[in-house]
């Protein structure tokens, strides 16, 4: 009975290490996607994001085709409007277990003028897949984003 209760003692302590090591990773992936929505006010949308993005990246935008890479997602940002600024507020980080991936999600709005001179407000929501590097740095490894535009 004793060698029971000794195993229960460190599965206890074990498991509590864990949620606690998964809590800490979630709350360093959350201040990591908040840091990057702080950058992107201070140098724009595309240069922070790219700053931010892992080589092996995937981006996800609407209808158009995936891009894959660090080339082909800085081809996509390139034919974004010169003037977008996004804005996002990150709602929740979840991590894995090992600390070592996660996912942020959270609601945008994304502004530019149109060909016309018009602005346009598109809102939405996102998700952003990320990888913890050796470092202890966080990169974005897949960005989703669902929006509606419409004009202001």
């Amino acid at each position: 009975m004793r060698l029971f209760r000794f195993a229960m003692i460190v599965f206890l302590v074990c498991a509590a290490a864990v949620a606690a090591s998964a809590s800490e990773a979630a709350d360093s992936l959350l201040q990591a996607d908040r840091a990057l929505a702080a950058q992107s006010h201070a140098i724009g949308f595309v240069a922070a994001y790219s700053k931010a993005m892992a080589p092996d990246a995937r981006k996800l935008d609407g209808d158009a085709p995936a891009a894959i890479g660090r080339d082909a997602i800085m081809a996509i940002m390139a034919k974004y409007p010169a003037d977008l600024t996004l804005d996002w507020t990150p709602q929740e980080a979840v991590v894995a277990d090992s600390g070592e991936l996660g996912f942020t999600w959270g609601h945008f709005t994304a502004t530019h003028h149109d060909k016309q001179g018009k602005l346009v407000t598109e809102h939405g929501k996102y998700l952003d897949v990320w990888r913890r590097q050796k470092d202890g740095t966080w990169r974005w490894i897949a960005d989703i984003g669902t929006g509606d535009p419409s004009p202001s």
